[in-house]
């Protein structure tokens, strides 16, 4: 989260894809992926974070928001 708060979302990106390496299973380091990807542009990875998320915890606030901002992007 520094990254993101530091505007690199790119260093982002990298650090929450280390976190989910070594736990598959933590939804906030995908919701990070997201959320990073989704500030570069990119997002077709941005979406295959969401769904990660989405099947981790479908009921998380943080897991709600990154699909709405996902979906706000008519994806």
């Amino acid at each position: 989260m520094v990254e993101m708060n530091l505007g690199r979302p790119a260093d982002a990106v990298d650090s929450f894809a280390h976190a989910v390496h070594l736990d598959p299973t933590r939804v906030d380091a995908w919701v990070g992926i997201a959320d990073a990807t989704m500030n570069v542009g990119a997002w077709d990875r941005a979406a295959v974070a969401v769904q990660r998320a989405l099947q981790l915890n479908p009921d998380a606030p943080a897991v709600k928001r990154a699909v709405e901002r996902l979906q706000s992007r008519g994806r």
